[in-house]
């Protein structure tokens, strides 16, 4: 699985996805210098209930994964070019 990082107004979400969906490991407040962690297997639904005041932030993640993901789509279902 592979990490990735979102940030939105000085808020920084670590994340993964991989078959369960999105998980979500922690949020980094850079302006407190503050972190909320989150147990292992927070998917991005339960994130929400539980910070429903990063809701940007969250939108911001999911539009991400789902950028990554349709990309990676593309380029593996493209058909190979002929020569």
């Amino acid at each position: 699985m592979t990490t990735r990082i979102t940030e939105v107004r000085g808020l920084r979400a670590t994340w993964r996805h991989g078959r369960g969906g999105i998980e979500i490991l922690d949020v980094h407040d850079i302006v407190s210098n503050t972190e909320d962690s989150f147990p292992p297997g927070t998917d991005l639904a339960a994130a929400r209930e539980l910070r429903p005041d990063l809701a940007d932030l969250w939108d911001v993640v999911r539009r991400e994964f789902w950028d990554h993901y349709l990309a990676a789509r593309v380029v593996r279902d493209e058909p190979e070019r002929s020569r």
